[in-house]
């Protein structure tokens, strides 16, 4: 599995691709503003890219996840300040 392989690194792009039982093949990718090490995050970006193609006899379905960084993920200031905003408002 995608998540499993990940070993503690951070993803930013999530994509998929879709061969059809005709075998006409269809990519789809989306890169997120921040990296993410989640497998809820996998899965509704997957579904999210998979509601944008057709939805016929599907042969192959492939993930990939990719712009990988491990160790420390580094915070940006709009990060540290909606953090902050959604800890004190609770």
């Amino acid at each position: 599995m995608v998540h499993e392989d990940l070993e503690g690194n951070y993803f930013k792009k999530i994509s998929i691709k879709v061969r059809y039982g005709d075998f006409t093949t269809h990519t789809r990718d989306h890169t997120l503003l921040t990296p993410h090490y989640s497998k809820a995050m996998i899965f509704k970006e997957v579904k999210a890219l998979f509601r944008t193609l057709e939805q016929k006899n599907i042969r192959l379905l492939g993930v990939k996840v990719s712009q990988l960084s491990s160790g420390q993920m580094q915070l940006n200031r709009f990060t540290c300040v909606r953090q902050s905003s959604l800890l004190t408002s609770q």
